[in-house]
């Protein structure tokens, strides 16, 4: 067993590399830091910029973007286009039927400007989908992560070798594809799959052997591949039982069979109810289902479905029932005792070291549906996966046992220990979720666990539980103090946090909707790895020792200077804090406007509640990023500064604009900046938002960094204003115009944010700005609205200790509004 790592070091949005294996082809990524999670969460697109690796089938790692590149560069007028590489023929038609379909609403791309192609590069056959490049999210990232049937990152680095062999061909080529060794190899691994599957069985009739293993290049794949060729023959409705993993969801949702899918998210006894009564409405209207999808264990929820029920009920009414068996894994539950069909994520304990994916579906003999699946996949199926990967599932998968026991060791240790926290007084956690901690599906569990045997004496109960704070407060405090890797995956050779719902469901707007199934947003998800139980218990025993401190600290309340804040030139109020809320400052400022200011205690215990309640007409603050003030005061040695600011006031011509490069030349020089000790660095392209970076290294006393940067963050928003005014047609909405006589309506947003890392690169502290001024008729000018209450909001910092980044919303009413409602 491996020591407990403590990655807390790493860059944000970077795989952590293990022993000697490459990070080419990692599917970690490092997310610390509650708050940078946060902006990940809401799409901030400076924090998306520090993501350098993620899952690849979420986001196109390093060598496939190459190869895209490549083959688009290949294609005559397909400048500002990228593209989407496929293994199998039929792909590219059904991205770009799915992508197309009203079905996707504001995601739907435009058929204009896409077009399918072929190449052959070196021994590779790839089938390619061309589309502009996206300015926003939108459907093609939909197609890519769903479906799972993208090239590999492996055989991507493959093709890179052959980039001088490129050659486009029609679409319907005929195609060999290479045979020998990747047989060999591929043959292998259904052995493998096969000798884990056979092992220790509760039935020893009618066993799988390695000709009813097929193999996908994700687990997703597999999922998509079968769900599509199950609805292409039997062209009926689908249930997913109890709450899958969430692209599982969105399969089933976005591909769905003729008639809509029926969820029963609990996976209870009374979804069973439901299932029953609906089978009998099927029957009664002369049809059928078509299948079954459901987890055992369920992810992240850890409910295990009662599955002898669920294939009795497949007996009477006729489905097909499919398992899912990656949490429970295949070394402790032997499902194939119910199902007919076991479906695998490969990627995780299989491998078990997060650098390759893989899925895998296996049939079983004694299903009444066998010979007719066999006929089915016989007809549609093709081997997408790649020699290159599958030899490294093989080689990853010799331990797999081994792995797994101590997988199982650690979840149960860490279920225990959790548990025993639950029941303490005043926990911060309200819940655990792993299947020893489930009684009601725990029986369940335990009806297909394998009997013990010399290779494996004791089956477990998985990789995964999940724990549920009292509140986001103690769940940030968890998150902050943990010294664990902190990514997406399960079952590798790492332990993994991450607040998986928040993560997942937050990004795609469906928080509320999930919490219908007790999915909820506190939720964190646990991942065991390979290290010592004691080592992990002992860190999150010191990580939640850590949370109490930050929660019992932040129920403090934190006094509140009144400051005066202008928001028109002749118009004053003074600011006064009209609700405390532990140390939740709630300022109003005159006229209803509203803005929130949080210290640095607040931050670490910010209620949801609070924070989703305190918008208003005029002016609302939702700020939900903090900085600690005393780092910035005090910055250690070797600590190095950095400014980021940035415009979407877009240049009309070369010589108007450097607006933010003047701010910060000029608030360089009311601070005195050492010019030997800051680098400037200007992004200034015609036609396109303007950034700025601005570092310090060394060279600067502890109050001065500081005051430069706010400084810097005040001036760029004085001279947005100011620019606008005494430049108008400089800057104009958007990256194009074609009409420039007015009236007009102006959209100026500006941002900002610094932060402060150590000699080893650890961020020790962060704050920002976001100012946005919409101006609804010309003759009615915010005048400098929003540098006034920037300036105002940012030199009320040091008199609060701290404060959250600045979010206003503000809407011009002209004065005799603005005065009428004084």
């Amino acid at each position: 067993m491996a020591k407990v790592q403590l990655p807390d070091t790493h860059p944000f949005g970077t795989a952590v590399p293990f022993a000697d294996r490459t990070t080419d082809h990692n599917v970690l990524t490092h997310l610390p830091e509650w708050e940078n999670l946060l902006k990940f969460v809401a799409g901030d697109p400076m924090i998306f910029q520090r993501v350098v690796n993620f899952y690849p089938r979420v986001l196109p790692q390093e060598h496939v973007k190459k190869l895209s590149k490549a083959l688009v560069d290949t294609v005559e007028g397909s400048e500002g286009k990228t593209c989407m590489i496929f293994t199998d023929p039929g792909s590219p038609k059904a991205c770009i039927d799915f992508i197309t379909a009203e079905t996707r609403k504001d995601a739907k791309v435009s058929p204009e400007g896409l077009s399918s192609h072929a190449f052959d590069v070196g021994p590779h056959r790839l089938w390619t989908v061309f589309y502009p490049i996206p300015t926003s999210r939108n459907a093609t990232g939909e197609f890519w992560q769903t479906p799972g049937v993208g090239i590999s990152t492996r055989q991507a680095q493959d093709a890179l070798k052959y980039l001088d062999q490129i050659k486009e061909i029609p679409l319907d080529s005929p195609f060999q594809p290479p045979t020998s060794e990747a047989d060999t190899i591929a043959q292998q691994l259904r052995e493998r799959i096969i000798s884990y599957v056979n092992r220790a069985p509760l039935t020893k009739t009618s066993r799988p052997t390695p000709s009813d293993v097929y193999l996908f290049p994700t687990g997703m794949g597999a999922f998509y591949r079968l769900h599509h060729y199950l609805t292409a023959h039997y062209n009926l409705p689908t249930v997913a039982y109890g709450f899958p993993f969430h692209n599982t969801k969105d399969l089933f949702e976005w591909f769905p069979s003729p008639s809509p899918y029926l969820f029963l998210g609990n996976g209870d006894a009374a979804d069973l109810e439901k299932l029953r009564s609906h089978l009998a409405v099927l029957r009664s209207q002369g049809t059928k289902l078509q299948a079954l999808w459901t987890e055992f264990p369920s992810n992240p929820a850890c409910v295990t479905p009662d599955l002898q029920s669920l294939r009795q009920l497949a007996d009477e009414y006729k489905f097909i029932l499919i398992v899912d068996d990656t949490v429970g894994g295949t070394a402790n539950v032997d499902v194939l005792a119910a199902a007919d069909i076991l479906i695998t994520s490969l990627t995780k304990a299989f491998s078990g070291y997060a650098d390759v994916m893989g899925g895998s579906i296996v049939l079983s003999p004694a299903s009444p549906f066998y010979t007719e699946l066999v006929s089915i996949l016989t007809k549609s199926y093709r081997n997408e996966m790649h020699w290159t990967d599958a030899q490294q599932l093989l080689t990853n998968s010799e331990n797999y046992l081994e792995r797994s026991a101590i997988h199982n060791t650690n979840g149960a240790a860490l279920a225990t220990y959790f548990a025993e926290e639950a029941a303490k007084p005043n926990s911060l956690i309200a819940k655990v979720y792993h299947p020893l901690a489930l009684p009601d599906s725990l029986p369940f569990y335990k009806q297909y666990l394998r009997p013990s045997a010399p290779e494996f004496p004791n089956p477990g109960y998985g990789l995964l539980l999940t724990i549920d704070f009292i509140n986001e407060a103690a769940q940030a405090a968890f998150y902050d103090a943990v010294k664990l890797l902190k990514s997406p995956h399960l079952g590798c050779h790492v332990t993994l946090v991450l607040p998986y719902v928040k993560g997942v469901f937050g990004m795609l707007g469906q928080l509320e909707e999930v919490a219908e199934w007790g999915i909820t947003e506190t939720q964190m998800r646990i991942a065991p790895g390979l290290e010592d139980a004691e080592g992990l218990v002992g860190e999150f025993s010191r990580a939640m020792g850590v949370a109490e401190e930050v929660v019992a600290k932040a129920a403090t309340e934190v006094p509140l200077q009144p400051v005066t804040l202008g928001y028109h030139s002749n118009i004053a109020q003074q600011v006064n804090a009209t609700i405390t809320i532990d140390p939740i400052q709630l300022i109003t400022a005159g006229l209803g406007y509203k803005c929130n200011m949080y210290s640095d205690l607040a931050c670490e215990a910010l209620p949801r509640d609070i924070r989703d309640t305190t918008s208003c007409e005029s002016i609302s603050g939702n700020s939900i990023i903090c900085f600690r003030q005393e780092k910035f005061n005090n910055p250690p040695t070797g600590a190095e500064g950095k400014l980021f600011l940035s415009s979407n006031l877009v240049q009309s011509n070369k010589e108007g604009g450097d607006m933010l490069g003047r701010a910060a030349r000029q608030a360089c020089g009311e601070v005195g900046c050492d010019s030997s000790s800051r680098l400037l660095d200007v992004q200034n392209p015609h036609l396109e938002p303007t950034t700025i970076t601005v570092t310090m290294r060394g060279k600067y006393n502890n109050v001065e960094q500081r005051d430069y940067m706010l400084r810097v963050l005040q001036e760029a928003f004085n001279l947005a204003q100011s620019e606008r005014r005494n430049n108008p047609l400089a800057f104009v909405r958007g990256p194009s115009f074609t009409d420039l006589d007015g009236p007009f309506n102006w959209d100026i947003p500006t941002f900002g944010e610094a932060f402060l890392s150590d000699a080893a690169g650890r961020q020790l502290a962060h704050m920002s700005a976001l100012i946005t001024s919409e101006e609804q008729e010309k003759e009615e000018r915010c005048e400098n609205t929003v540098g006034k209450i920037s300036e105002a909001a940012i030199g009320a910092i040091p008199g609060i200790g701290g404060v959250a980044g600045l979010i206003f919303k503000i809407t011009c009413v002209g004065m005799a509004k603005a005065s009428e409602g004084a």
